[in-house]
């Protein structure tokens, strides 16, 4: 029996990162298959691992890591809303479906952090 090969579709980097201590938020550009495009983040912890030495990532937290968590979700905030009411100049149309990321100056696109009422993605 032939084995399948899982397909993986290649990682997009974040549009921003913000950094807090070893509280990390990665800010993405979506868009819904109806084409709304919104950013929204994820939230990591990184540690060194006291029996190897390296460093290890996870998306738990610990009381002690509160006020870097709540740092990091508020600049995330600021960042998107900055993105969403005219921050440097972009290529993004709020409501206009997006074909590619362009960017201008370096800037990255900007949209909404949440989906309409009226997309697939709102429930």
């Amino acid at each position: 029996m032939a084995e399948k090969k899982k397909q993986t579709t290649p990682k997009k980097k974040p549009e921003h990162v913000v950094q807090r201590g070893g509280v990390i938020g990665s800010i993405h550009l979506r868009q819904s298959n109806c084409g709304f495009p919104y950013f929204d983040f994820s939230l990591s912890r990184t540690w060194k691992s006291a029996a190897t030495g390296k460093d290890s990532h996870g998306s738990t937290f610990f009381d002690r890591n509160e006020e870097e968590l709540l740092e990091v979700i508020r600049e995330i905030c600021a960042w998107i809303r900055r993105k969403m009411t005219g921050g440097p100049a972009t290529s993004f149309h709020p409501g206009k479906r997006q074909e590619g990321r362009e960017k201008d100056d370096g800037a990255p696109a900007r949209g909404s952090s949440r989906p309409s009422a009226s997309t697939p993605d709102a429930l």
